[in-house]
């Protein structure tokens, strides 16, 4: 007779998280395929106007996207969309990143600790408190 300990003797499988951090080349297709799964399922396609929060997927997006699709883009994001194609890339690109680095939080300050006590004030406290 065999006593049960109510774990599963199964592998844990891995999540789409951890297949993400595993991968050690960030530029490889690989990684930008597991990158596009996991955007998908938090739904960042519908709700980031590029479609993808990730800069080399935005890229790419951009090859396989008609001059029509581009000029479409550029006029959702106020871009004035003439120009040569090329231009009009580079436009969208420095875009992306504004926007992108914007909503990373990069420019969010820090909160900082406020040093309420003086560090003699401090010890007479702990003198009191800790007899």
């Amino acid at each position: 007779m065999e006593i049960s300990t109510g774990q599963s003797k199964a592998p844990k499988k891995a999540n789409l998280i951890d297949e993400i951090n595993s991968i050690k080349d960030k530029n490889s297709p690989e990684y930008r395929d597991k990158i596009r799964q996991l955007e998908k399922t938090l739904g960042i396609t519908e709700i980031n106007i590029f479609g993808t929060a990730n800069r080399k997927i935005f890229e790419e997006n951009l090859d396989t996207m008609s001059d029509r699709q581009i000029q479409s883009l550029a006029n959702k994001l106020k871009i004035d969309p003439a120009g040569s194609r090329p231009n009009l890339k580079q436009r969208l690109l420095r875009q992306f990143d504004t926007q992108n680095v914007a909503s990373r939080g990069y420019f969010v300050p820090q909160p900082q600790t406020k040093q309420v006590f003086s560090d003699e004030q401090r010890e007479e406290l702990n003198k009191v408190l800790n007899g």
